[in-house]
């Protein structure tokens, strides 16, 4: 929390505010940055570009290869505790049908047709976990912009989510899972994030 909280403050965010919105090329990089800010208390103040800087470019907006100065800033952040679950919390709640593991992984990650990626780690997936790869949630990778609401509930639901679920995300290191982390608290579901994933 410490290292995040020193890099806004170079970056000028000051703890009043100030809105912070992610981006960049890679749109798992930027979910990833969206989930941690969100975890460490910007919560309200912190979303991120539609489509990144792919959509802004194809839109024709302006660029800029500037650093802006600015002046120091003076956010404090404070770690949530209603965000990160550790695989003891998963496993008491595995009988929990309010409870919706989401699997972010590919079918054959998810599947263990991988072979546990050349038996590098376990095949397969937590028990009872539905699946919803990240890539589905958006139009394509190259620009990904979100689908419309109503089509990314119907991919929740396919995944075994249902009204009033604790969505909780993972995959195999957190960067796919912070995607539907992102997708999820969009929808406004309660959303916790299994950081140490598969």
């Amino acid at each position: 929390v410490a290292e995040v909280q020193a890099a806004l403050r170079d970056a000028g965010v000051r703890g009043d505010d100030h809105h912070v919105i992610v981006y960049g090329d890679n749109p798992l990089l930027a979910a990833r940055a969206f989930m941690t800010l969100d975890a460490m208390g910007l919560r309200g103040r912190v979303q991120m570009l539609d489509g990144g800087l792919g959509a802004w470019r194809e839109e024709g907006r302006p660029l800029s290869t500037d650093s802006p100065a600015t002046a120091p800033g003076d956010v404090t952040l404070s770690l949530r505790d209603d965000v990160f679950v550790t695989a003891d919390w998963i496993h008491e709640r595995l009988a929990d049908e309010r409870i919706a593991l989401v699997d972010a992984r590919p079918d054959d990650e998810y599947t263990g047709d991988d072979g546990g990626i050349g038996e590098m780690v376990h095949p397969g997936h937590i028990p009872g976990a539905g699946q919803l790869y990240w890539e589905e949630l958006v139009e394509s990778r190259a620009v990904p912009r979100l689908h419309e609401r109503e089509q990314l509930r119907a991919l929740f639901e396919r995944a075994r989510v249902a009204d009033g679920d604790t969505v909780v995300t993972y995959c195999m290191v957190g960067l796919r899972a912070s995607y539907t982390y992102l997708a999820a608290r969009l929808l406004g579901y309660e959303t916790r994030f299994y950081d140490g994933s598969w």
